[in-house]
């Protein structure tokens, strides 16, 4: 007699060994300012994390063992960006990068 096993995947958790891997989808302002996000674990609980000021999309935070069998869960951010900007805040975000100019690419091996 052979047992097959298929196993599905979570609908938001992913693992990577024993950690676990929870993306999580923030505002620009989110990134830019900071922020405390609501998160769910493993074991059903939801923590407050603080996202700090400047973080970038694919950084990773780690809530220290709340993976498997001794492991970490880690928060994936992804910045994401509104479907459609209105006018005034079209403006806004042409001004602050007027005041804030930042070239992500500078220093690239292929800039």
């Amino acid at each position: 007699m052979k047992l097959v096993l298929r196993i599905q995947p979570h609908p938001y958790f992913r693992r990577e060994g024993n950690n676990i891997i929870l993306e999580v989808p923030i505002s620009i302002s989110e990134a830019v300012l900071g922020a405390k996000v609501d998160v769910p674990t493993l074991d059903g609980t939801k923590l407050s994390v603080k996202v700090p000021a400047g973080t970038s999309s694919g950084a990773r935070l780690r809530l220290r063992g709340k993976g498997i069998a001794g492991g970490d869960q880690f928060i994936e951010i992804k910045i994401t960006v509104p479907p459609s900007v209105d006018e005034r805040g079209r403006k806004l975000i042409e001004e602050f990068a007027r005041l804030q100019p930042y070239d992500p690419r500078a220093g690239l091996p292929w800039s």
